[in-house]
């Protein structure tokens, strides 16, 4: 996919003006995950507006759905916080209107983690808490780590932090069982997150380690950059401030670079 992905959204595209509509909308939504985790996300974005133009013209809710959640993640991502609420409500109504337990699952997954980023702490944890107990019920053990992660974020944003903790060791616990090795890696680097705001700096560090170690393997330019900004952090906390600056320059330089506005 680092070799060819600029290829496969150029098919998409020659797809979408040759009306092969469906060849479009499945080509972008099997590259969209490296997309996301590569931080293209200036391309992933006419990418997955397009394929859900596509999506729209085949009269296709399904598709349309997927497409929609597609396009609300990267919109996310870049800060588009309407834009994001917009497609996963649209494809949470469709996914509701089918009956699909695992699409709504994904769409209030993704709804929550929308509202973490709108401060609103309370409707993000109702959510990934709906979320979870839609993907119990469809038996989606990878669907539930992600949700509880998520609901870890705001029970942390409410105080709760000894329940955030629980949350994410359990989340832990499950991205190992699914050998899901980038969510391992995040629910690693929130608990570091965690550990070091209540002052266990060494354990942190610990957390952050192992979870660059994966994420140098797999790859991963934005959760990379996170991780520096962590490290940056406890660098800055020991005295060291030039390392934690030069830290702080490549975080920031990769942000831009990805478009990364949260950050």
């Amino acid at each position: 996919l680092t070799s060819e992905w600029r290829n496969v959204l150029l098919v998409a595209r020659y797809a979408a003006r040759h009306e092969l509509q469906r060849q479009c909308a499945d080509l972008t939504h099997a590259v969209a995950p490296f997309l996301s985790s590569g931080g293209y996300w200036s391309e992933a974005l006419a990418a997955h507006e397009l394929a859900l133009q596509a999506c729209r013209s085949l009269g296709d809710p399904t598709l349309v759905a997927r497409t929609a959640l597609d396009l609300s993640l990267t919109s996310l991502q870049t800060a588009d916080y309407e834009k994001a609420e917009r497609c996963a409500t649209e494809a949470h109504a469709i996914y509701a209107s089918a009956r699909e337990t695992g699409g709504q699952a994904s769409a209030l997954n993704l709804l929550g983690h929308i509202y973490l980023y709108a401060a609103r702490f309370r409707d993000s944890l109702a959510h990934h808490q709906e979320a979870l107990d839609l993907y119990r019920e469809a038996g989606d053990a990878g669907g539930m780590a992600v949700a509880v992660v998520r609901a870890a974020s705001a029970l942390g944003h409410l105080g709760r932090f000894d329940e955030e903790i629980q949350y994410l060791n359990h989340a832990l616990g499950l991205f190992r069982e699914a050998a899901d090795r980038r969510g391992e890696a995040i629910a690693l680097n929130n608990l570091g997150a965690v550990l070091d705001d209540r002052g266990f700096h060494r354990d942190a560090v610990a957390h952050y380690e192992e979870s660059l170690e994966i994420f140098r393997q797999i790859g991963g330019r934005h959760n990379l950059a996170i991780l520096d900004q962590n490290m940056g952090r406890i660098q800055a906390y020991k005295g060291n401030h030039d390392t934690a600056i030069a830290l702080y320059r490549k975080a920031l330089t990769t942000f831009y670079a990805i478009g990364g506005l949260q950050h």
